[in-house]
């Protein structure tokens, strides 16, 4: 009975952290979730308002042995680096924590790649939505599928063991 009680107990210190970025190039026409174009003070002001906001749930006891950290969007990689630096450093995070960060092809190069993995980001999700150029196209996507390819495997080689792509099924034509 003690070792459920300790299960139940750590379970309660473990939080769960999504960061939406509500930052893009451009919208895509498919797409549902809250957007804004990215501006130099917007991204300014969004960033000193999740600092703060950490900061209050971090003191209100609220962010506790964080397992995992999303950074979805929109566009995350569209962010300066210091923001995840930043983030990252407001949150207690557990040794075994995933950090996943959405990208796109074209918002994100290898160095930022190599950046993001010293952060302890450890997963990637790329938007890749489609390898057929047509698709792309069809779909407004700002990226060829020669870029996608090549950033799925920058990522790989940038030594990020857990790479994802959402690709998109049932399209028109």
């Amino acid at each position: 009975m003690q070792t459920v009680k300790k299960v139940q107990n750590e379970r309660k210190n473990v939080s769960h952290l999504y960061i939406h970025v509500p930052f893009c190039l451009k919208k895509c026409p498919y797409c549902a979730f809250y957007s804004e174009p990215v501006e130099e003070e917007l991204v300014r002001l969004f960033s000193r308002c999740v600092i703060e906001e950490l900061k209050r749930w971090r003191n209100a006891g609220f962010l506790q042995s964080v397992q995992t950290v999303y950074f979805g969007g929109g566009t995350p990689s569209l962010m300066p680096l210091v923001f995840f630096e930043k983030v990252l450093a407001e949150v207690p995070l557990r040794d075994e924590c995933e950090i996943t960060v959405e990208v796109n092809p074209g918002t994100i190069n290898r160095e930022e790649l190599r950046v993001l993995r010293a952060l302890r980001v450890n997963r990637i999700s790329i938007g890749v939505q489609s390898f057929n150029s047509w698709k792309l196209r069809f779909l407004e996507r700002i990226h060829t599928e020669q870029q996608a390819y090549a950033l799925l495997t920058e990522a790989l080689e940038e030594g990020f063991t857990c790479v994802s792509a959402d690709v998109m099924v049932g399209l028109p034509g």
